[in-house]
């Protein structure tokens, strides 16, 4: 029996491919075998009707010889009809009508954050501007001055082009995206405005940042949906914030922990002694023990760098003795006395 794909969809002849549209996505909706179980022929007879009509190159073809050909499984060579109705389904309610993939979500920002040291070590809330693109409130991002919009009739509202080769007995079939109207399916009849029909315009705004504990020089930030805005209403893209730490005087970072190097004269390594540090936290008085060695060193544990994402996990701040030798010989004999004088000390 022969099937009216015009009146399966219930549209006229003369539809256009956007108006096709329309009455596919009412009519899938109603009948898609999730919402209405047992409907499930019904679902397979509006995307064939769709597949059909939707296509220029077997829309004619079916306007020609009707759907025989079709129905008995024998299309032109040169068409390839999808077997699976959910897969009409997922390309017509997953890509917008027509718009193209890249461009579902706005494009993302960059922006570079500089810090302090202790920023970087304790955490800091900043506030950033960035300059980026948003949605024109005007035109509700659509580009066009009160909606005027009409089909673009070079795509018939599909959004895409069709391109035919032949090659021996073989006809392939080109898809592109239309260059008339971008790929959107209409064009603008009397642009915005506010932002001269792109639908987006470049505004300022003050962002509020919280820098975590433990991050260090390098590390990036992303804060989500406040990059530049979409075209046509399309979600906006990331904004990733890179980050910059100062170095502080006297103070280095290796992973966790924190280095310091001091100085400590010959007669302090050899009886040892107390030396005020400066730390993270301020002033620390530290011990140096008899007979230190060049190159020893001085813990403080949990004074170091809190952990990313475990702030209460601290490494250590670790302290190198640099003992200066003397250069003239009167300090020489003065150290050698006092070696003297401790060794017999000891044998008391």
């Amino acid at each position: 029996m022969a099937v009216d794909y015009y009146e399966t969809l219930g549209v006229p002849r003369t539809a256009t491919v956007l108006e096709v549209k329309h009455a596919y996505r009412k009519l899938a909706k109603k009948y898609h075998p999730d919402k209405a179980p047992g409907n499930e022929e019904k679902f397979k007879a509006i995307s064939a009707a769709y597949e059909v009509l939707s296509d220029p190159e077997k829309k004619e073809y079916y306007d020609k010889y009707g759907d025989a050909d079709f129905q008995n499984g024998v299309p032109p060579v040169s068409m390839i009809l999808l077997t699976n109705p959910f897969d009409i389904f997922q390309s017509v309610f997953g890509e917008m009508a027509g718009m193209r993939p890249e461009n579902f979500q706005g494009a993302d920002l960059g922006y570079e954050l500089h810090l302090e040291f202790t920023e970087g070590i304790f955490g800091a809330e900043k506030k950033i501007e960035v300059s980026h693109l948003e949605t024109c409130n005007n035109c509700d991002g659509s580009g066009a001055y009160l909606g005027k919009v009409k089909p673009c009739k070079a795509c018939r509202g599909s959004g895409q082009t069709f391109e035919t080769q032949q090659a021996s007995y073989v006809t392939f079939s080109k898809v592109s995206v239309c260059t008339d109207c971008d790929g959107r399916g209409e064009v603008i009849l009397d642009y915005c405005r506010t932002c001269g029909g792109e639908g987006v315009v470049l505004t300022k705004k003050n962002i509020d940042v919280k820098v975590p504990a433990g991050v260090k020089n390098g590390n990036t930030l992303r804060v989500p949906h406040e990059g530049h805005a979409g075209p046509r209403r399309t979600p906006p893209g990331d904004l990733y914030i890179s980050l910059k730490v100062k170095d502080y005087p006297g103070i280095k970072r290796e992973g966790n922990n924190l280095l310091s190097t001091i100085s400590v004269s010959y007669v302090d390594a050899i009886l040892g002694t107390l030396v005020e540090v400066n730390t993270l936290g301020g002033k620390a008085v530290i011990r140096i023990p008899p007979g230190t060695q060049p190159g020893d060193t001085v813990v403080l544990p949990n004074q170091g760098v809190p952990r990313l994402g475990s702030p209460r996990t601290r490494g250590s701040h670790i302290f190198t003795i640099q003992v200066k030798i003397p250069r003239s010989l009167r300090c020489v004999k003065q150290l050698h006395w006092i070696c003297r004088s401790i060794f017999f000390l000891l044998q008391l």
